[in-house]
């Protein structure tokens, strides 16, 4: 059922891809945004509708400063960055205020196939922010990929053993250290294509799509805001904000003025290792590298709002990497509750979780996008 927020009657979070999509478009035509569709050519949606990487842009065409939104890099971590858009958009003359020479992009559904199909990644099975690499170059290894993904051969028809995958991560990182281990699993490989964080065997439609948006939309600026909008990571609907710029550098400094030193020294904590992966790939780091070849700036981070336990979060990759790879004979009882308790994890839709992700993503962007516009 779709749901509304505190204060308003018009539905915020829903249950579908479409439903989302719908909301999206209207909400963005209400605010007289420009608004246009990269309808996907190969693949539609489980009840036939069109799957597309959607556009809205508020604000003057040639503003020096662009400020991006974006949801759905990670399919159906699409469901609250929406949510977060639209309320954004609801809110848009409180936020807007007297921002002079800025722009608003909004970026929804990166990944419309795994949104519309409840998963994680796309209609290959790619993690699409594993799949912005150099593919002309060796792509990235890790010397514990290998004994990860040997792990997905734990399973049955009924689903994966978890029970032995933990086990036999946790002998990994008791041999190798958690901070090595948590990195394979969740780094990105380029091997093993039914595999955990697959990053692709070459770019992607959504990966070609994007970069397309990005020659459209980045040029000309001189500064450039991109908040990439996640959940999982960290505590039931509180936010955790993961920048990659080194400190000291022009873009870490942008990011510090708009949420301060220890929002983003907490990052790490929410980690089970205490350490952030060593991430390739990443949507915000290649729009960075393609900002830079237009001679602009790009400041911004990837929030997460966090849903449950970190173990939680180890298992729902594995099975989410068995509902795409289902074995002969996958009894229909286990895929249904398997793909409700990995769907669970990336969008609980509770009440109070719904309530702090909206409160929570408002004050994440309401102060950047401020600072930014100054």
């Amino acid at each position: 059922m779709a749901r509304s927020h505190e204060g308003t009657d018009a539905p915020i979070f829903f249950e579908t891809y479409a439903q989302c999509r719908e909301a999206f478009l209207a909400t963005a035509t209400r605010i007289g945004a420009q608004v246009e569709g990269h309808l996907h050519p190969d693949c539609r949606g489980p009840d036939g509708s069109e799957l597309a990487i959607d556009i809205a842009f508020f604000g003057p065409r040639d503003a020096r400063r662009l400020f991006v939104l974006s949801s759905g890099t990670h399919g159906c971590e699409g469901f609250a960055g929406s949510a977060v858009q639209l309320n954004t958009m609801r809110r848009l003359d409180e936020l807007m205020g007297e921002a002079d020479d800025t722009a608003l992009l909004f970026v929804h559904g990166v990944n419309p196939y795994g949104w519309a199909y409840f998963s994680r990644t796309n209609e290959n099975q790619v993690d699409l922010n594993r799949n912005f690499i150099d593919f002309g170059a060796k792509p990235p290894e890790h010397s514990l990929a290998p004994d990860i993904q040997r792990l997905s051969t734990y399973s049955t028809v009924k689903g994966p053993d978890l029970e032995k995958i933990i086990a036999g991560f946790s002998e990994l990182a008791e041999i190798h250290g958690l901070e090595a281990a948590a990195d394979a699993l969740q780094c990105g490989q380029y091997f093993q294509t039914d595999g955990v964080g697959f990053g692709g065997l070459g770019e992607q439609w959504s990966n070609v799509t994007m970069r397309s948006i990005w020659s459209k939309y980045l040029g000309g600026r001189d500064k450039i805001g991109w908040i990439d909008l996640h959940t999982g990571l960290g505590r039931y609907g509180e936010p955790v904000i993961l920048n990659f710029d080194p400190p000291g550098t022009t873009a870490h400094n942008i990011v510090l003025s708009w949420w301060g030193e220890a929002a983003l020294a907490a990052s790490n904590a929410a980690f089970r290792s205490g350490a952030r992966p060593n991430y390739s790939g990443l949507l915000l780091q290649a729009a960075q590298d393609t900002a830079l070849t237009f001679g602009s700036v790009l400041a911004g981070a990837v929030i997460e709002f966090g849903t449950f336990a970190p173990i939680e979060a180890a298992k729902s990759l594995w099975i989410d990497r068995w509902l795409r790879n289902l074995p002969d004979g996958a009894e229909t009882n286990s895929v249904e509750r398997l793909r409700a308790e990995a769907l669970r994890f990336f969008y609980p839709n509770e009440i109070e979780w719904n309530h702090k992700v909206l409160e929570n993503g408002w004050r994440i962007i309401a102060p950047a996008f401020r600072e930014f516009a100054r």
